[in-house]
């Protein structure tokens, strides 16, 4: 039995987009493979060809980029460079450095900011609020740092201490790595030691302390607890290597304004993903450019007025009303396309919309990531009609048995539609 939804489907927007040839144009729209020649249809004169590239991301149109790798010719799943230091980049990825520490900049990558570890006994903390010792580690000693959202799979960690001064060199210190949900109380002071530690170091004497960290649970939250000590230590730095796949990558496009509203046909692309992995490719359109909607808190209930996203952001903190997402004048996000489909697909876009977006999702495997080369979405202007209403009779039948269909059409022809006269069925 067909699925009775689908046919609707293909209905609909093969007459939206079928008769392109009479259109006054066809517009092909191509995200990446700038090092590629136009397609075929590009050569008609009556055909544009828009070349729009991977890098060029901006939170004003909508666009995004979360844990991915992006150069000139692909994007692809993000994998850790195990001789990379993740520290300095954290907050890149969301997450944040914890104090003190030196304001953070302990994380830095700058051995020139120095964290001044000050002496502190456990046997001098008794009965002393806020500095109760595990053993012989303290609040007193510790750093922590967020190294971004999701998990990542550390697999050293560098301590660069007294190197101007070999008393400075930190001796004793224990590691914890978590994940962050598990440590529900972090704010911008210090912690006390955190427990059970990862790994322990005692009796350090090496400047360029390097520590390979056994096996663990994924977790972006680490901890540096120094140990007790008599003398100050100097810390230069703290460096942070990961390895392996995010858990998710993620790349959104920027908003393609088509200038009016357009019918949106087929979608292709190349691209590769390792056994195991997942690439998901979705799209949605829109009729008006910004898909939220920002409110503004009035008077002295929850009464709201609509603001623009400008306006939103000069709001004060008690005017700030949230946002809701503008359903009436933006589709969701499609379901995801099928990856072997990279001969073409039909968009799912049932109306004309002026506003077009790409969404890609990675979900690498144990063998691997994913890439994508290019993507690329064909428009056609003026549409054949502004909106089609579909039914099929009958709506359900048995399965196996040979069933004749009614399809029933109504169109609404718009001034700037061309209309049509056929359709067809694939």
């Amino acid at each position: 039995m067909r699925n009775i939804a689908s046919v609707l489907l293909w209905v609909v927007v093969l007459l939206l987009f079928l008769g392109r040839e009479q259109a006054s144009g066809l517009v092909i729209y191509r995200l990446g493979g700038e090092e590629l020649p136009p397609p075929p249809e590009a050569d008609d004169p009556d055909v544009d060809f828009v070349q729009l590239s991977w890098s060029e991301v901006d939170a004003a149109q909508g666009g995004e980029i979360y844990q991915l790798d992006v150069d000139e010719r692909v994007i692809r799943a993000l994998e850790y460079d195990p001789q990379v230091n993740v520290a300095p980049t954290s907050v890149d990825r969301g997450g944040k450095p914890i104090l003190p520490a030196l304001n953070g900049q302990v994380w830095d990558g700058d051995t020139t900011t120095v964290w001044s570890a000050e002496r502190y006994l456990c046997i001098e903390f008794r009965g002393t609020a806020g500095h109760l010792c595990y053993e012989d580690f303290a609040q007193s000693g510790t750093t922590q740092i967020i190294l971004g959202d999701g998990k990542m799979v550390l697999d050293r960690v560098r301590i660069l201490s007294g190197l101007d001064d070999p008393a400075g060199v930190v001796r004793t210190v224990r590691l914890f790595i978590s994940s962050v949900a598990s440590m529900p109380r972090l704010t911008s002071h210090s912690h006390p030691p955190a427990r059970p530690h990862t790994v322990e170091i005692r009796n350090n004497s090496d400047p360029r302390l390097e520590i390979p960290l056994p096996p663990h649970e994924d977790g972006t939250f680490l901890q540096v607890a120094l140990g007790e000590h008599d003398h100050p230590w100097k810390v230069h730095d703290i460096e942070v290597y990961a390895k392996g796949f995010v858990d998710r990558s993620t790349y959104i496009s920027n908003r393609i304004d088509a200038q009016d509203p357009v019918a949106w046909g087929e979608i292709r692309w190349v691209g590769r993903k390792a056994p195991g992995a997942k690439l998901f490719v979705r799209t949605r359109s829109g009729a008006r450019e910004e898909p939220l909607r920002y409110w503004k808190f009035i008077g002295n209930e929850d009464e709201k007025v609509e603001v623009t996203r400008s306006q939103y952001g000069r709001l004060k903190l008690g005017e700030l009303g949230g946002t809701t997402y503008n359903r009436e004048d933006w589709s969701f996000w499609s379901a995801p396309y099928d990856f072997a489909d990279t001969v073409g697909t039909t968009v799912v876009s049932l109306r004309p919309r002026r506003y077009f977006q790409f969404k890609v999702d990675f979900f690498p495997g144990e063998d691997g990531g994913g890439e994508l080369d290019f993507l690329e979405v064909r428009a056609a202007s003026p549409p054949l009609a502004s909106e089609l209403v579909a039914e099929i009779y009958p709506f359900e039948v048995e399965p196996g048995k040979p069933t004749q269909f009614t399809y029933a059409l109504r169109p609404v022809i718009g001034d700037k539609d061309i209309g049509f006269d056929r359709f067809k069925d694939r």
